[in-house]
């Protein structure tokens, strides 16, 4: 019997604060994305390129390379992928900084301190629920073979 295959959603999760990040990986994992985390913008733009999620979650104020070169990254290599900005805000350049990084090719900010199902919520609507079928196995159509056996007849989905 053929089994339903599932297509898992993929996160790269971009935050330098040990805890938030391992928390955040957690509850996304729970939640049935598959997550990537880096503490920099650097080690996650590594991420993105080896990876390809569907989405990067990302803070904008990191060591070394910060969110804001992984916008700027994304929008001059993945310009399709979605990505949602989580930040504290404040200025940079004399501009806020969130919407400095909407004007970067964000797909949507997320300002903290957040709830948890506000953020859920913003990547389900970014990306969808963290599976996804791409075969459905049912109905199932009994047919009658010429041996008097029972067969099934898989139906895919269609696209």
């Amino acid at each position: 019997m053929r089994m339903l295959r599932l297509a898992q959603k993929r996160i790269v999760l971009i935050e330098d604060h040990d805890e938030l990040r391992t928390q955040l990986h957690q509850l996304l994992a729970l939640a049935g994305y598959e997550v990537w985390s880096a503490e920099t913008g650097g080690k996650g733009v590594d991420l993105i390129r080896d990876r390809r999620p569907d989405l990067v979650i990302t803070d904008l104020q990191t060591p070394g390379k910060d969110g804001f070169h992984a916008l700027m990254e994304m929008r001059d290599g993945f310009r399709a992928m979605k990505s949602l900005v989580i930040s504290t805000g404040g200025a940079f350049g004399g501009m806020e900084s969130l919407d400095l990084a909407q004007k970067l090719g964000a797909t949507e900010v997320l300002p903290k301190p957040f709830a948890i199902i506000e953020l859920l919520a913003r990547v389900g609507r970014l990306i969808g629920p963290a599976r996804e079928a791409s075969e459905m196995a049912l109905p199932y159509q009994a047919t009658a073979s010429p041996a008097d056996t029972l067969k099934l007849k898989l139906w895919r989905k269609s696209s």
